[in-house]
């Protein structure tokens, strides 16, 4: 006769601790990843791209929620309609601002995507071919390297400290996003070809070797 004892919350199987342990964390908006699928003579790599900064709409929440607020504490729903307007526009502001800060710098980066890559052609994420004799070399780099970002003072008054605060928050998001902007270009016919973005250098260096190696570039 055989037992068979169900596991509780307190039991620790080695299995289960074996098969936990090999799980990867889940991706965080900071980090990329891809893998590799090969096929007879080619490999799809299919990238999964770091969002990086959204802008904070959340905040845009706080509007009726203190125009509530405020209207209970007066118990006059004017004083509530006052808040909710002050708050909301002022947040919209701030949203906004944000939102065309964060899209200046997300836009710079190519688009993450799936690569096919064989030994004499490489399709791009858009469908776009090229033939390996047309490949004058691949490019590595940070698309947001060496850019000049400089906080300035926008002069006297109120306009002039919003002006300085906004470029200060720019340079601030550009130093968060710095990290995920690795991509890797395509050099073809004097022509520069982005091929995929939205990576860490780890990702970007690691599918650059798998592009080299693939496409005996040596």
């Amino acid at each position: 006769m055989t037992t068979q004892r169900t596991a509780t919350t307190g039991d620790t199987p080695e299995s289960c601790a074996t098969d936990h342990s090999r799980r990867p964390p889940p991706l965080s908006p900071m980090e990329s990843t891809y893998r590799v699928e090969r096929e007879a003579d080619q490999a799809r790599i299919i990238f999964t791209g770091a969002t990086g900064l959204t802008a904070p709409t959340v905040l845009l929440w706080a509007a009726p929620i203190l125009g509530i607020a405020a209207a209970l504490e007066s118990k006059h729903a004017v004083y509530g309609l006052v808040v909710f307007l002050v708050v909301f526009f002022v947040g919209g502001a701030f949203v906004l601002g944000r939102s065309s800060s964060i899209g200046s710098l997300q836009n710079r980066r190519a688009p993450a995507g799936t690569v096919v890559v064989s030994y004499d052609r490489l399709q791009f994420p858009n469908g776009m071919v090229l033939r390996r004799d047309d490949i004058e070399t691949l490019a590595c780099r940070n698309v947001l390297d060496g850019r000049l970002l400089q906080v300035v003072g926008g002069g006297p008054g109120w306009a002039g400290h919003a002006a300085t605060m906004g470029a200060a928050q720019h340079l601030r998001d550009a130093n968060e996003i710095l990290p995920i902007a690795w991509q890797i270009d395509v050099h073809s016919q004097g022509r520069t070809f982005p091929l995929v973005g939205c990576m860490t250098q780890a990702t970007a260096d690691a599918v650059f070797r798998e592009l080299k190696t693939t496409l005996d570039f040596g």
